[in-house]
C-alpha cells in the first residue's frame, strides 16, 4: 500500500505556501486544533493571531494577540451596544473580509473554523469562503475549515480548497495510550494483553479509543474481550458499518473444499495475511444502476469505490453462485480463520438525501476499513449473477471470481453431520438430490423446532434446484469454463449429459424432475 503524506507536514508546506483554504477532515476538531497551533515555535504561538469559531460560542481569540484584535473585529450588537460574538457563519466570513482588506488584520494570522460543511450548503456561505481566497493569499493568512471524516467538498469549492486528511491513531500511537492509561490505573500488562488491546483500538480515534479502555480497566488488566466489543459499537455508528460477531470456522461448513484450500493459503501467507475483511454481499445489487441518478449508486460513488481499491492496492476475490451455497458462510468465517474482523459494508445502507452526505459515509467507511486493516485487507464480494456487475469493477477483484455450484453428493455428506449437530437432531436423512448448504440447515432446523424427522421436515422444504431450475441452468452455464470452481480443483465445467457422483460437474435435470414428482 502507497505511503500517505504526513498530516503535519502538509499544513506545514500549505502555510510555507500561502494557501489561503484548507479544509482538514478529522474526528477531533479541538484536538487538532491544539495540535496545528503546536506545529509553530513557542514565540510564534503567543504573536499570530489565532482564533477559532464554531455556531455556540461564535468568534474567539486563542491567545493574547487574537484578544487584543477581537474587540475592533466584532461589531456592536445594535440592541445592547456590546460586542455581538459573530455566530452566525456569514457573519463571521463577511467581518474577516471586511478587516482584512482594511488592514485591520495582521499578516499570516490563522482562523479555524468547526464544522463549517453543516452550513456551506448555503450559497451565500460558499460564496463568503471563497471570497477570502485572494485576499487571505495576499497577507499569507489561512482559513482552516475543520470538518468531520469523508467530507466532500461543495460545488464552487472544489478547485480552490485543500483538503487534508487527519489520519486515526498509529499503533505507536495507541500502543503509547494503552502503556498511559494502564500506568494511570496502577495496571501492569502482559505483552500478550497490551499487544490485544492496541489491536482492539486500531480503528478509532484517540478520544473514544480512550475512553473505551477506561470503561474497560479491571482490577489487576484491561478485558480486552469488551475493549472489541466497544469497538465494534463504535465502527457501527458509521452507516452502513456492521463488524460480524459470529464464532464459525471452515471446519463448520461442508464443501467448498478448493475455495477453502486457496483461502487457507491466502491467509496463511506472511505478505498478503488480511488484518481486516471487507465483505460486500450481494454487490452486484450495490452497483446496479451506477451512472444513473435515478436507481442504485451513482457514477461519483462507484468511482471512488474503484480509486479506492486501486489506489489501495486491495486484493479482491469474488464469489458467485446459487443462493444458499455457502458464499456468505465462508466470507464471514474467513475472518474468523485469519483471527481478525469481517467488516459488513453496505453501501445502500450509506445513501442519505442530503447532498454530499453519502459521499461522506462512504469515504469515513473506507477510512475505518483502511484503519483497522493497517494496509492488509481483503475484500470478498458475493453475487447470483455475474451480468449485472460493471466491468470496471470486476477487473479490481484481482484474486479470482470461485463459482459455489450446488453441493455434490460427497460435500452434503460433510454438511448434514454439521448441523445434525447443532441442532440435535437424527434418524433418516430425506432424498437429498439438488439441496444446498442452507437447505439442509433448514431441515435440521425445522425437525428440532417442531419436533418432526427429517424427513417431515423435508416436506415443507422446496430446493432452489426446484423452485428456480432456468436460473440454476442458466447460472452454471454462464460459468463453465469462466470461473475457479469452488469445490474441485481448475475451471468450472459444466456438462448437462454427464452423469457422476463426487465430481465438480454433475446432471441434476432427472434429479430435478424427480423431486418435482414427490412435491
Amino acid at each position: 500500500m502507497a505511503n500517505k503524506p504526513d498530516f503535519i507536514a502538509q499544513f506545514k508546506a500549505a502555510r510555507r505556501s500561502s494557501v489561503p483554504l484548507v479544509a482538514v477532515r478529522t474526528y477531533d476538531h479541538t484536538a487538532v486544533t491544539r495540535r496545528l497551533v503546536q506545529t509553530f515555535k513557542p514565540e510564534t504561538q503567543e504573536t499570530l493571531p489565532l482564533f477559532t469559531w464554531d455556531c455556540c460560542g461564535g468568534l474567539q481569540s486563542l491567545n493574547k494577540e487574537s484578544k487584543k484584535l477581537l474587540t475592533g473585529l466584532l461589531p456592536d450588537d445594535p440592541m445592547t451596544g456590546a460586542k455581538d460574538p459573530l455566530v452566525a457563519p456569514l457573519a463571521v466570513l463577511m467581518a474577516l473580509r471586511n478587516t482584512i482588506a482594511m488592514r485591520a488584520m495582521p499578516e499570516d494570522s490563522l482562523v479555524f473554523m468547526q464544522n463549517l460543511n453543516r452550513f456551506w450548503n448555503d450559497p451565500q456561505v460558499r460564496q463568503g469562503v471563497w471570497n477570502l481566497r485572494d485576499i487571505l493569499k495576499a497577507t499569507g493568512g489561512t482559513l482552516v475549515m475543520l470538518v468531520g471524516p469523508g467530507v466532500v467538498l461543495p460545488e464552487g469549492l472544489t478547485d480552490d480548497v485543500l483538503v487534508i486528511d487527519e489520519p486515526l491513531p498509529t499503533e505507536t500511537e495507541l500502543g503509547r495510550l494503552v502503556d498511559a492509561r494502564a500506568k494511570a490505573n496502577g495496571i501492569k500488562l502482559t505483552p500478550e494483553v497490551r499487544e490485544k488491546a492496541v489491536d482492539a483500538l486500531i480503528g478509532l480515534a484517540m478520544f473514544p479509543a480512550e475512553q473505551s479502555i477506561e470503561m474497560c480497566v479491571t482490577d489487576d488488566t484491561i478485558d480486552t474481550v469488551l475493549l472489541w466489543e466497544r469497538k465494534r459499537q463504535l465502527v457501527e455508528q458509521t452507516k452502513g458499518l456492521t463488524v460480524y460477531r459470529g464464532t464459525e470456522k471452515f471446519v463448520d461448513l461442508g464443501g467448498g473444499d478448493n475455495l477453502k484450500s486457496y483461502l487457507t493459503s491466502y491467509i496463511r501467507s506472511s505478505e498478503s495475511r488480511p488484518r481486516a475483511i471487507l465483505f460486500l454481499d450481494e454487490i452486484e445489487k450495490m452497483f446496479m444502476g451506477a451512472g444513473t441518478e435515478s436507481t442504485g449508486i451513482k457514477s461519483g460513488f462507484l468511482q471512488r469505490f474503484l480509486t479506492w481499491m486501486q489506489d489501495g492496492e486491495n486484493d479482491g476475490i469474488i464469489l458467485i453462485g446459487h443462493p444458499g451455497c455457502m458464499k456468505s458462510a465462508i466470507a464471514k468465517a474467513l475472518g474468523n480463520e485469519a483471527n481478525c474482523p469481517v467488516v459488513m459494508f453496505d453501501l445502500n445502507g450509506m445513501q442519505q438525501k442530503e447532498v454530499g452526505s453519502s459521499e461522506e459515509n462512504l469515504n469515513r467507511g473506507l477510512g475505518i476499513a483502511d484503519a483497522i486493516a493497517r494496509g492488509r485487507i481483503l475484500v470478498i464480494g458475493t453475487c447470483n449473477s455475474w451480468g449485472a456487475m460493471p466491468p470496471e469493477l470486476k477487473r479490481r477483484f484481482t484474486q479470482g471470481t470461485f463459482f459455489c455450484d450446488l453441493p455434490t453428493d460427497t460435500a452434503r455428506e460433510k454438511i448434514w453431520p454439521i448441523y445434525e449437530k447443532k441442532y440435535d437432531v437424527s434418524g433418516e436423512r430425506p432424498k437429498d438430490a439438488g439441496w444446498t448448504g442452507a437447505e439442509i440447515k433448514e431441515c435440521c432446523r425445522k425437525a428440532h423446532r417442531l419436533g418432526m424427522s427429517l424427513k417431515q421436515a423435508a416436506e415443507y422444504v422446496v430446493p432452489v434446484a426446484v423452485s428456480a431450475a432456468d436460473r440454476v441452468r442458466a447460472l452454471r452455464e454462464e460459468a463453465s469454463g469462466k470461473y475457479i470452481d469452488a469445490e474441485g480443483q481448475g475451471i468450472y465445467e459444466y456438462n448437462p449429459h454427464e452423469v457422476a457422483q463426487d465430481r465438480k460437474v454433475r446432471k441434476i435435470d432427472a434429479d430435478v424432475m424427480a423431486a418435482r414428482g414427490r412435491a
